[in-house]
């Protein structure tokens, strides 16, 4: 359920990315994939060779003869692959790379499009953000090969800033009251990815129907499989939610948050 969210968040980060690029660097992907873009005097040698592979990786996408559409269409019908193409065939990882290697102030201008920056010191922002982009990452990998995540925790080096993240979480599924030193929740958990998914996802009708389908999920499976057991509770505890995730969920008034994103 959860995974085809991490899509749609992928989707919008690589589009907001590619935004970003087409503006500063231009459409064809000799400019902004050029590295003079990216690097500069304060990078190491093993930064620089990093991007240099994140590049290549991208660059061979395009010469592989094994690149399928829409990228192998614009290859062989224009004269330059935009980035919104390109990266449409990209792995997610190495946009993500990419994105690490702009310059402050870009990569600022790509973080605006999801919350107000000037809420949170700047490089707190973009280390947030990359996080939050990492976990999706990783939590969709474990979805994908069918490996247990309602307990997966990622690296304590991608964990988010409890503080810092409940300034910006769009719905209030994260509260004050889950700022516990004795408790890491939302910070490298599955809440962690669910409430990276609601900001990244950018969208407040998909975040409705992927709250929605958690909240009936766990009402399902309370309701068929047990009827003299709570099962949600259970789930609730055994992934480290907030006990009342449900309650906080089903509070939220979708249809005026749905109106006024129209009316912008």
């Amino acid at each position: 359920m959860l995974f085809k969210y991490s899509v749609y968040a992928e989707n919008c980060f690589k589009n907001r990315l590619s935004y970003v690029l087409s503006k500063n660097f231009g459409v064809s992907e000799k400019d902004y994939l050029n590295i003079n873009n990216y690097i500069s005097s304060t990078y190491n040698y093993g930064l620089y060779k990093k991007l240099r592979i994140t590049l290549s990786n991208i660059e061979n996408i395009i010469n592989s003869k094994q690149t399928d559409n829409p990228t192998k269409f614009y290859k062989n019908v224009h004269n330059h692959i935009p980035s919104w193409i390109l990266f449409k065939n990209v792995n997610f990882s190495d946009c993500i790379d990419l994105f690490s290697f702009l310059s402050k102030n870009l990569k600022l201008d790509v973080i605006k499009f999801y919350f107000d920056t000037s809420i949170i010191k700047e490089d707190d922002s973009i280390r947030l953000f990359k996080n939050m982009l990492t976990i999706i990452r990783k939590f969709r990998n474990k979805i994908a090969h069918n490996h247990k995540f309602l307990t997966y925790k990622v690296p304590l080096k991608y964990a988010l800033s409890q503080k810092n993240l409940i300034k910006i979480n769009p719905y209030q599924l994260m509260r004050k009251r889950d700022l516990n030193k004795k408790k890491t929740i939302g910070q490298n958990d599955i809440f962690s990815f669910i409430l990276s998914l609601s900001i990244i996802v950018n969208n407040h009708m998909l975040n409705h129907n992927m709250l929605s389908e958690i909240l009936l999920l766990f009402q399902s499976e309370s309701n068929i499989l047990y009827k003299k057991i709570d099962v949600s509770k259970l789930y609730i505890k055994f992934s480290n939610l907030p006990e009342d995730f449900l309650e906080r969920i089903s509070k939220i008034d979708f249809w005026s948050l749905i109106q006024n994103q129209i009316r912008k």
